[in-house]
C-alpha cells in the first residue's frame, strides 16, 4: 500500500468526469465487481452474509469476479468459515491482516487489491433482502454517470428480538431515515453498512485513520462535483446492536459530524 497517493478532500479533478466503462454493445467487456466484507470477530453471522453474496443474481452486464473478506485479525472462528466457503466457492478469498488496524486499514487494503469496475463494501452483519439486492445496487453505474452508489434502506432486518439497545438503534434508524428523506443530498445520506464506488473514483482515494470512512467517502465525492446516488430499490438488512455500549459507538460518529 506503500505506492497508493494520499487524497485528501477535494484534491481531485473538479470536472470529475469519473463513470464507469459502456458495455453491453457486442464486443465490449464484461464490468467486473468485487465485493468486500471487512470483518473483525464475525463468527456469529460472516456465514450468513456469503451465503447471500454468493447466491446474488448477476446480470449480462457484470460479473462479481471477487468476494474479498478482509479480517482485521479476528480471533473467533471467522476465518476458518470463510476458508470452509471458499472451498466450494473460488470467488471467496480470505485476506487476514497479522495485526488489528480498524476498518479505514482494511477498507484502503481493498483499494490496493482490487481493480474491479465497481468495488461493493458490505458490512458483515447485514444481509441481502434478496438476490437481486446486487443488481440494483450497481444497475446506477450503468444507467447514469454515479461514483459513489449507497445501498437504499438499508434498515434492521425483521424479526429482530427488542432489547433497550435494539429498540434505540431502530428508533435511530427511523430518525436518520426520515432525515435523509428531507433532503436528498446530506451528510444522512451515506451509511458505511453498504456502499458501491467507480474504480475510476476510489482508485484515487486513501482513508484517514481519523474519519469515518463512509463520510470521508461521501464528502470527497460531493466536493469534487460527483454523482453519489441513493438507491432506494437497493435493500439489505443489518444487525442491530446487542448492547447500549454498541450504541453509543455507533451514535459516537453522528455526534461527532454534528458537533
Amino acid at each position: 500500500m506503500n505506492n497508493i497517493e494520499v487524497v485528501g478532500l477535494g484534491a481531485l479533478n473538479m470536472d470529475c468526469l469519473y463513470q464507469v466503462e459502456r458495455i453491453l454493445d457486442d464486443g465490449e467487456a464484461m464490468v467486473t465487481v468485487d465485493i468486500v466484507i471487512p470483518a473483525f470477530n464475525e463468527g456469529s453471522c460472516i456465514e450468513d452474509v456469503l451465503h447471500d453474496v454468493v447466491m446474488a443474481r448477476q446480470d449480462d452486464w457484470f460479473r462479481i469476479q471477487n468476494i474479498y473478506v478482509i479480517s482485521d485479525a479476528s480471533t473467533d472462528q471467522t476465518d476458518d468459515l470463510v476458508q470452509q466457503m471458499a472451498a466450494s466457492d473460488r470467488r471467496v478469498k480470505l485476506i487476514r491482516k497479522p495485526e488489528r488496524k480498524g476498518k479505514q486499514d482494511s477498507v484502503n487494503l481493498a483499494f490496493s487489491i482490487t481493480n474491479a469496475d465497481i468495488v461493493v463494501f458490505i458490512d458483515a452483519d447485514v444481509i441481502l433482502a434478496s438476490e437481486d439486492s446486487i443488481r440494483k445496487l450497481v444497475q446506477h453505474f450503468r444507467d447514469g454517470n454515479a461514483v459513489v452508489v449507497q445501498g437504499g434502506l438499508v434498515r434492521p432486518r425483521p424479526g429482530f428480538t427488542l432489547n433497550p439497545a435494539k429498540q434505540a438503534a431502530y428508533f435511530d434508524w427511523l430518525l436518520v431515515d426520515r432525515m435523509r428523506r428531507r433532503k436528498a443530498i446530506s451528510w444522512w445520506s451515506i451509511d458505511g453498512r453498504v456502499m458501491a464506488l467507480s474504480r475510476d473514483f476510489y482508485q484515487h482515494l486513501v482513508l484517514l485513520p481519523s474519519l469515518a470512512d463512509d463520510q470521508f467517502i461521501f464528502y470527497s465525492c460531493i466536493q469534487q462535483g460527483c454523482q453519489f446516488v441513493w438507491a432506494d430499490n437497493a435493500i439489505f438488512y443489518y444487525g442491530l446492536p446487542e448492547s447500549i455500549a454498541d450504541f453509543s459507538h455507533q451514535w459516537s460518529r453522528y455526534f461527532f459530524y454534528t458537533s
